[in-house]
């Protein structure tokens, strides 16, 4: 299985990147929402998105100043373009739920 994590704190992705990979799955870790619709875009398949959601801004306007996009909406756009994709948010899980959060997403995956 295929796992594409976003995330913009480096050691969230280290950390993370290495416990999915311990689970036995490829990951693809990216630093933002940007590089996560390009992979896709460039024809990268992947079974499940994890969205490090604790690097929201706290305000909605201030996102739309960035230009940066929202887990949310950036959920909608890889589903719009990557059809197959599950989507599971990361908040405060241990790594036990996460694990368990990616391979839920896994089964209802049209891609498995």
């Amino acid at each position: 299985m295929s796992i594409l994590f976003v995330s913009q704190d480096g050691d969230m992705r280290a950390v993370v990147s290495r416990v999915l990979r311990k689970a036995g799955w490829q990951v693809m870790a990216v630093r933002h929402a940007g590089h996560a619709l390009l992979a896709c875009a460039r024809g990268r398949r992947f079974d499940v998105v994890v969205v490090d959601q604790r690097d929201q801004p706290d305000s909605r306007d201030s996102r739309e100043r960035s230009g940066e996009l929202t887990a949310g909406a950036l959920e909608q756009q890889l589903r719009r373009d990557c059809p197959h994709i599950q989507a599971v948010s990361l908040r405060d899980q241990r790594a036990d739920e996460l694990i368990e959060a990616v391979r839920a997403a896994a089964a209802v995956s049209p891609a498995r």
